[in-house]
């Protein structure tokens, strides 16, 4: 099997950085100048876009004239006065004006099988072809091979190579030398070793790193079916500017109008999607994308038309998300159609979505949709009437259906406000890293992992003769060696759609899973949803929940999406964020019956509990107006809290009549409403609290409407053992509302962080 890797990278679009490899390899100092790209079964007949790439790794600039690329038939040499500089990436091609047409990013520095660009210089000679089965490309100065990369069917041995050459990539496939993740060093052994990342590069396809963007403000998380359509709809109606939307399909009209109506208001709409569906681009699809183009709007599709050499960069534009005033992004793991994004949230997917307000993650993602709508690619094509990517066929009636079921609707959407680290994951740029992203996210889980997902392939390779030891499932690995680390292990996949006759499918993932914990006695488990139990049409989700990090993506769990398919998604490290998705995660893995571990986790577990969750008691102005406690749900349902008391040590203060908290959610008891809404922007849920907190040490006890107490939380040593001390404008709160070991051990001191 070709070993994990890891993907780092220093330029979020040129060609000029490799991948780095998932293992450590004994390697060598890179003192010399090594090829790192080899491009020779390109796309077009003949290979005129045929390219060698060499890096100087060096801290100096490497006189390199003279020096000849050859494979040991033909020989190219570099014009005298040639020079690479220090960290530099030189591209020698066959011909530039080929090359300029197809990678697209990237300026040729010499050509060597044609003279079509004044600009590009000569190489002295030429190579008349690497073949596409098998051969040497040297580097040499002199006699000595400076560096060389051996392929396919090669049997070349020598100064500069050992062991068996680099397997054979596919047309259109670059090789390109690994980096390591951490120090981003190129591998350098002069083996096999040093390309062997899992990492597909298919020709003009981006290279974006993976940075990590901490910073103080406001993350939106939602689901759908519950609340994805209010969330998007909301989003759009205050877009101001700007709306960079991709899409792998856009149906549902609904949507299309809220997005028409930014247009209207002079909103700039630019929509990308994938221009060849599994199933064909269909009238609905055209239709949408005509009204948007109608209306002022833009829209492109990313295309493989080989009669015209367009040849698509990814296997499927398969991402959900959408950059909104250059301020503002969704990621989510649901299409624009009626079960992904219902309008009527009683029916549909299960997805997961969030919203992420940060301008340097906006930024970040602007510039992957920049580089793939970039009109300078073949593939991105504008819709265009009279050809398949135009409008729809004469006569087409939309369909407006907006169908409703019986789900529950036990969500909403919850906007947090704190601090967080966010961490894109794009693929097929950073799907595999080993550090971060979903591979590190799963390696670093420590005490509990949650998987669900549409579907995870057992094994990846052919379903007839592949095999978990011959093809394994990267990520389900993964996820099996988290359960052998001792990490609590649940696994929930679709049961939607399963194939008795694909031994890949979901039922023997499930077996496959579930085998092993109980042959290695391992706290692991996996189960197909109960959808009649949910009401939910699917399970579409491709999320996962490690400690208190969530992925929210369009990422599905086969060798194809996170190889070869442009996909988007997030890392995002929040306790309450991830809280909030756990919540998902164990109403749909306990059928709706809970929105905790019904095992209880580390503590004695929430489920149907109400808590105390924090409680600000020496403000940083008037503790008179400023003072507030807030109330967390831990149940699986709406529970109202009419007559429901909290007390201190000095006067009780009753909830009034029709006070309710959601399932999952926070409520927020203030002293003044004026004063709370001056200090944090919004009004409490409720007003008029009449207990006065000391400042110098004091309880704070839930009852409910019969006088039972359900939950207390002390301070300052006014209970023995709480010495729990929060400084003037800090607040004590639950450190993870999924514990509760009516302890002082389960509470923290922090910023205060009311929950809107």
């Amino acid at each position: 099997m070709k070993k994990f890797i890891n993907i780092m990278l220093s330029l979020f679009i040129a060609l000029s950085v490799v991948m780095p490899s998932s293992y450590q390899p004994a390697e060598a100092a890179a003192d010399h100048v090594l090829i790192t790209e080899v491009y020779y079964d390109t796309n077009l007949s003949y290979e005129p876009e045929e390219y060698i790439a060499i890096t100087n790794p060096t801290g100096a600039a490497v006189d390199i004239s003279g020096w000849v690329i050859t494979n040991l038939g033909d020989s190219m040499s570099f014009p005298s006065r040639t020079s690479i500089a220090a960290g530099e990436t030189m591209y020698i091609t066959k011909d530039a004006c080929r090359f300029k047409e197809q990678i697209v990013a990237i300026t040729p520095n010499f050509e060597y099988g044609a003279d079509c660009d004044a600009n590009v210089p000569q190489m002295a000679g030429s190579v008349s072809a690497f073949s596409n089965t098998g051969d040497e490309v040297l580097l040499k100065n002199g006699n000595n091979v400076v560096d060389s990369v051996i392929y396919g069917s090669s049997t070349h041995s020598g100064s500069g190579w050992s062991g068996s050459p680099v397997a054979d990539v596919s047309e259109g496939v670059i090789l390109v030398r690994d980096r390591t993740e951490s120090a981003g060093a190129w591998e350098d052994t002069d083996s096999a070793a040093d390309f062997n990342d899992l990492r597909v590069y298919q020709a003009g396809q981006s290279r974006f790193p993976a940075p990590s963007f901490t910073f103080n403000g406001n993350v939106t998380a939602y689901t759908s079916p519950d609340s994805s359509y209010s969330e998007l709809t909301d989003l759009m109606n205050n877009a101001v500017t700007s709306i960079d939307l991709n899409l792998y399909e856009f149906h549902n009209t609904y949507l299309l109008d809220t997005l028409l109506n930014a247009i209207g208001r002079g909103v700039k709409v630019r929509a990308f999607f994938e221009g060849q569906p599994v199933g064909g681009l269909t009238d609905q699809s055209k239709y949408v994308s005509k009204k948007i183009v109608d209306a002022g709007g833009q829209v492109r599709y990313i295309i493989n038309n080989e009669t015209e050499e367009r040849f698509k960069r990814y296997r499927f534009d398969h991402a959900k998300y959408a950059i909104v005033d250059g301020m503002k992004v969704f990621l989510q793991s649901e299409n624009w159609k009626s079960t992904g994004v219902p309008t009527t949230n009683t029916y549909g997917n299960r997805g997961w979505g969030i919203i992420i307000d940060n301008a340097d993650f906006a930024n970040y993602v602007k510039n992957v949709f920049d580089g793939d709508w970039n009109t300078g690619f073949r593939d991105s094509f504008p819709y265009t009437p009279g050809t398949a990517w135009g409008e729809p066929v004469s006569g087409f009636v939309p369909d407006a259906a907006n169908p409703s079921g019986s789900y529950p609707v036990p969500f909403t959407n919850q906007t947090y406000t704190g601090t967080f680290t966010i961490t894109p994951v794009f693929a097929p740029d950073s799907a595999f890293l080993k550090e971060k992203a979903i591979i590190g996210m799963i390696r670093g889980a420590q005490s509990e992992l949650l998987v669900e997902q549409l579907y995870i392939h057992k094994h990846w390779g052919s379903s007839a003769s592949g095999s978990p030891e011959t093809d394994p499932n990267i990520y389900l690995e993964e996820v099996i060696d988290a359960g052998r680390r001792g990490v609590k292990v649940r696994v929930l996949l679709d049961s939607a759609f399963l194939d008795p006759n694909d031994s890949r499918d979901n039922q023997y993932t499930v077996d496959y899973i579930n085998g092993i914990a109980a042959n290695e006695g391992l706290d692991m488990e996996a189960k197909l949803a109960d959808l009649s139990v949910l009401k939910l049409e699917k399970i579409h989700n491709k999320g996962m929940i490690a400690d208190n990090k969530v992925l929210v993506s369009s990422i599905n769990w086969s060798e194809n999406s996170p190889t070869n398919n442009r996909e988007a998604g997030v890392v995002v490290e929040n306790t309450d964020v991830a809280n909030y998705y756990k919540q998902v995660f164990w109403w749909d893995y306990t059928g709706g019956t809970s929105t905790q571990d019904p095992q209880g986790g580390s503590g004695e577990g929430t489920s149907g509990k109400l808590l105390l969750s924090e409680v600000y008691y020496d403000t940083a102005g008037d503790d008179n107006v400023e003072e507030y406690v807030e109330i967390y749900n831990g149940t699986g349902s709406t529970v109202d809290l009419s007559g429901y008391k909290l007390s201190d040590n000095a006067g009780t203060f009753t909830l009034p009549s029709g006070t309710s908290i959601a399932a999952g959610q926070r409520l927020v008891v203030a002293r003044d409403t004026e004063g709370f809404k001056a200090l944090f922007g919004f009004e409490p849920d409720v007003s008029g609290m009449t207990l006065a907190l000391s400042n110098s040490g004091d309880q704070v006890i839930l009852k409910d409407s019969t006088e039972t107490e359900l939950d207390f939380a002390a301070y300052e040593g006014y209970v023995s053992g709480w010495t729990l001390s929060a400084s003037t404008g800090k607040v004590i709160y639950r450190a993870d509302v999924a514990t509760d070991s009516d302890t002082v051990n389960d509470w923290s001191v922090g910023n205060p962080s009311p929950k809107q």
